[in-house]
């Protein structure tokens, strides 16, 4: 906006300053000076013309500003929103990788526990000892699967949960931020072309 009015600004200098140097111009023809060389002297003067130009170029330099201001506000937000959506990416993969070792961790554990306690089971000698051995060490397994099952659901929902909403929030970030660039673009030009009626208005009449 600023460049746009010290173009204008400029035009309307040169506009003010016609009255005098006609004066000027005048009045060197009335003195001793050579009238000659009065009268062939040509005359600044800026034209109706030559100010809307000025107007012109100047509020189209502005609505470019705008244009570029816009687009780059848009392409940083992206820039953002895409950053931040990998970032979330790469932690809810790492974070679904490590509940799948953990399960297969656990699971491993569980199958150890109970071949160990079925071999101790099948040492005994009394049968009623032995099969309530072996029963518990199959419940006990079971029981342990079970839990490592439960605990890498919950993980991985916790992951996808966390993802999800790092998204939505990431776009919901990204919708705002494009949103007040528009409305800032919109409004610069509206600024423009008002600053350009106005600066219409202040131009020599011919």
């Amino acid at each position: 906006m600023k460049s746009f009015q010290k173009v204008v600004s400029g035009a309307l200098v040169v506009a003010s300053l016609l009255p005098v140097l006609t004066f000027a111009q005048t009045a060197g023809q009335n003195t001793s000076v050579s009238t000659s060389t009065a009268s062939t002297a040509p005359a600044v003067v800026a034209s109706r013309a030559d100010c809307l130009n000025a107007v012109v170029q100047a509020r189209k330099t502005a609505d470019a500003s705008a244009v570029t201001a816009r687009d780059t506000a848009k392409l940083s937000a992206m820039t953002a929103r895409d950053t931040a959506v990998a970032s979330a990416k790469t932690a809810r993969d790492t974070a679904l990788a490590t509940a799948k070792t953990t399960l297969s961790t656990a699971k491993a554990a569980a199958v150890v526990a109970r071949d160990t306690a079925l071999a101790t089971a099948k040492a005994l000698t009394d049968k009623t000892a032995r099969a309530s051995a072996v029963k518990a060490a199959w419940a006990d397994y079971s029981t342990a699967v079970k839990s490592a099952n439960a605990a890498y659901a919950s993980a991985r929902s916790g992951a996808l949960t966390t993802f999800a909403s790092t998204v939505k929030t990431t776009r919901d970030a990204y919708t705002a931020s494009v949103k007040t660039a528009r409305d800032t673009f919109t409004a610069s030009i509206k600024a423009s072309a008002d600053q350009a009626k106005s600066a219409r208005t202040a131009c020599p009449k011919k």
